[in-house]
């Protein structure tokens, strides 16, 4: 790691006015409360108005960048900064408010042009924030404080950009350090889509903390980010039910070589979005606790657009056409009998790589159907003894009841079918079984398996 210069400071306060004693100043100890109507260095005392976070993001933004007129202060708890280098150049604070007679948990992310920032501004510690002449701006869907800086273009033409606030009298001007601060505890979410507890965009910015989680089986072995290449890495975590979100790791963050853990457990992180993608930041290692066993389930979605990812096989028992990947609306298997001009019989399956029943945790499997056309019905079986590699019928298939999609192009959730019943301490395939005739043949179509 390269030796970080660190600036030390001090104000001296002198009957409430902030004067400024030297370049090079000590750290300094501050007032129980800062009276906001003192004179901050201004020829003429202005009085000064606190308001929320959440009212400044809400009620002041206009567009994707206004300069902060007024002399709003507000006033949060540091909950993120770059210490562990994960965060560069940013401090996040966040607070709450009663928002139509609810509190609500707000964030807001202040750019500084400034590294060591953890020094001045720990975890735990509380800020006010002078917001008059900065800028509050959206930087692609994260509500962040700044300033302007002058940009040139190749051809010569100027741009203002919206970015970090400059240099240490800048900030000097607009953060100030007040005593009373403490860590705050994260707020417990789910990344279960609609659910009432799932994160929304009043936690962007904010400390959460997610349970029964782990990172998904495609980054076991990998490390959080690449060090040596200095390569930043995104990983998903996902719950019990195959919901995911992804955390975003930098090359420079002290625990980017750190392998990626096979566990269950917790996770404490920032909330962010990157324009329509949903993200967590970690802080520090030591918030990843993932120490339980880890949970089984499969999940089929065909967002890859890869049949025989994860295992899954094919077998065409009769005929020549096999299932293919559809992207109309969403990524999904089909299979259709229709050459373009005749039916052609057919029989094929979709199988499913072996799954012990006994790992999964809740024992249940969905999946979603549409259809059109006329034909014999989709069969959806389930073998205790199927190889793998022989023909279908060397195997025994029970055959499953399931909601399955009535046509017309219309998805329909099959909804929860235990296995637990008649499957426990069993391994199996589960299995689709497509068939058509010289006369007729629906087209099926099959996505978000999920066995659980």
């Amino acid at each position: 790691m390269n030796n970080k210069k660190i600036l030390i400071y001090s104000v001296i306060l002198t009957f409430g006015i902030l004067f400024l004693n030297s370049c090079i100043k000590e750290k300094w100890e501050v007032p129980a409360k800062i009276d906001y109507n003192v004179n901050f260095a201004d020829s003429i005392a202005p009085r000064y108005e606190i308001v929320s976070i959440h009212f400044l993001k809400n009620e002041v933004l206009v567009g994707d960048k206004t300069l902060i007129e007024k002399n709003y202060v507000i006033e949060g708890t540091v909950v993120s900064n770059d210490e562990d280098g994960n965060i560069y150049k940013e401090l996040y604070i966040q607070d709450s408010s009663l928002v139509n007679d609810v509190w609500v948990r707000s964030g807001i992310v202040i750019q500084i042009n400034l590294t060591n920032l953890f020094i001045d501004y720990p975890f735990g510690q509380k800020v006010a924030v002078k917001c008059k002449d900065l800028y509050i701006g959206d930087d692609e869907g994260v509500i962040k404080l700044g300033s302007l800086f002058e940009d040139v273009t190749a051809t010569g033409e100027t741009l203002w950009s919206f970015g970090r606030i400059q240099g240490q009298l800048t900030v000097d001007k607009h953060i100030f350090k007040m005593q009373g601060g403490k860590p705050i505890s994260p707020k417990v979410v789910t990344i279960k889509p609609g659910n009432i507890n799932s994160l929304s965009t009043d936690d962007i910015a904010t400390l959460v903390k997610i349970n029964d989680v782990q990172f998904y089986s495609g980054s076991l072995g990998m490390t959080f980010a690449d060090p040596d290449n200095l390569l930043s890495l995104g990983h998903y975590i996902e719950d019990m039910e195959g919901n995911q979100i992804l955390t975003y790791n930098s090359a420079y963050a002290t625990f980017a070589g750190d392998s990626i853990p096979e566990g269950k457990g917790s996770v404490t992180a920032l909330y962010g979005v990157y324009v329509d993608t949903k993200q967590l930041y970690f802080n520090k290692a030591e918030d990843i606790q993932l120490n339980n066993p880890r949970y089984v389930y499969y999940k089929k979605d065909f967002e890859d657009e890869n049949i025989y990812s994860g295992g899954w096989i094919t077998k065409m028992v009769t005929g020549t056409l096999n299932w293919t990947i559809g992207t109309v609306s969403r990524k999904y298997i089909q299979m259709t009998n229709w050459t373009g001009s005749s039916n052609l019989a057919s029989e094929t399956w979709f199988i499913s790589p072996p799954i012990n029943v006994d790992q999964l945790v809740e024992k249940k499997l969905s999946f979603e159907t549409a259809c059109n056309y006329s034909g014999p019905a989709l069969e959806i079986k389930i073998s205790d003894n199927y190889d793998g590699v022989s023909a279908p019928s060397t195997a025994t298939w029970n055959t499953v009841t399931a909601t399955l999609s009535s046509g017309s192009w219309a998805w329909v959730s099959s909804g929860d079918i235990n296995l637990a019943t008649a499957y426990s301490g069993k391994t199996i395939r589960l299995a689709f079984k497509y068939t058509g005739t010289t006369s007729s043949g629906k087209t099926w179509e099959i996505d978000n398996i999920i066995i659980k």
